[in-house]
């Protein structure tokens, strides 16, 4: 019996735009997350707003912590597979995105 195996792809730049509004609902500026996550130079939370990169596991950790929000709601499925994106239930908790 041969599986196929399928993941579930998230949208890096509605993610992204998700990570600057929790940012900005939390009252933090792009300096206070740098800090906090003590990251050298700002880069990769402006990648992560950009949509261009994906903050790691650590820090997804570090960020569900800081906004009270569980990791999985900090992160957008990609609509692309509907198939696999019928199962997401954003808690109450995510914002508007637009």
């Amino acid at each position: 019996m041969s599986r196929q195996k399928s993941y579930q792809n998230i949208d890096l730049f509605m993610t992204g735009k998700l990570l600057r509004r929790r940012m900005e609902y939390a009252g933090c500026s792009v300096r206070d997350i740098q800090e906090y996550l003590q990251l050298s130079c700002p880069q990769p939370i402006y990648r992560w707003f950009q949509g261009r990169i994906l903050p790691s596991v650590d820090h997804l950790y570090m960020l569900s912590r800081l906004f009270q929000v569980h990791m999985e709601d900090l992160l957008i499925p990609d609509a692309r597979y509907p198939e696999l994106t019928a199962f997401y239930e954003p808690s109450a908790r995510t914002l508007c995105l637009f």
